[in-house]
């Protein structure tokens, strides 16, 4: 069973600065909020850390395991996202000025045509 399946079968709630969340309403929240959530659920694990290590899990360690498990999961989903809109953005600046470079490129070979030719170009154009 998937983490986030197991939270709505739980019906899991995440405690923010805004109340009390549902799982889905973390995917609303900023990269900051998430990070607030994540260390204060990281400090919960290391208050409820077990002693023994003989001893099963309580039902508090694993709710709270999993809870950990999906802040970061939609931590790292959402920096993914983040840096490929970052990557889009630098691509698509790259390719307009590589289309200007272009465009110059042939500015400059037209220029360096003859009379002749450019009226050959233009009658050909049929403008």
């Amino acid at each position: 069973m998937n983490i986030f399946e197991q939270a709505l079968r739980m019906r899991l709630r995440f405690e923010s600065k805004k109340g009390m969340l549902q799982v889905e309403d973390l995917w609303s929240l900023t990269l900051k909020q998430l990070d607030e959530i994540a260390i204060e659920l990281n400090k919960a694990k290391k208050d409820v850390a077990e002693e023994s290590f003989i001893t099963t899990r309580t039902n508090e360690s694993t709710e709270l395991n999993l809870k950990f498990d999906i802040v970061l999961y939609i931590i790292k989903a959402k920096s993914e996202e983040k840096d490929n809109r970052k990557i889009a953005i630098e691509n698509k600046a790259k390719a307009n000025r590589i289309k200007s470079l272009i465009a110059e490129k042939e500015d400059e070979e037209i220029k360096g045509k003859t009379k002749e030719e450019l009226q050959k170009l233009l009658d050909e154009l049929k403008v």
